[in-house]
């Protein structure tokens, strides 16, 4: 894996049943500037579509990570844990980054 491989920055979302707004926030990170990123979304057992949605969004920066539902915290570790990048943010799936 060269440096240009390596990301700069993780965002990370955790969700839960929130299918439409977390779909909203990953797009509001897909059209940054800053394009050596992974947005690391962890599905705290969602049952309303949310995995079928995210999966409609092929880009690689977006990883998907399913999980049962153990709350918001234990969803934020588990995308500490994938985190590949030197800084880590978070991003709440109902919220979205302004561009640039």
């Amino acid at each position: 894996m060269s440096n240009q491989d390596v990301p700069l920055i993780s965002v990370i979302t955790p969700t839960h049943n929130r299918r439409s707004q977390v779909v909203r926030a990953v797009k509001s990170v897909l059209v940054q500037t800053l394009t050596r990123f992974e947005h690391i979304v962890v599905d705290d057992g969602s049952t309303d579509g949310t995995a079928a949605a995210l999966a409609e969004i092929r880009d690689p920066r977006l990883i998907y990570v399913g999980a049962k539902w153990r709350g918001a915290n234990a969803a934020r570790n588990a995308g500490i844990e994938r985190a590949r990048a030197p800084v880590v943010t978070f991003l709440d799936s109902d919220d979205v980054y302004l561009p640039d």
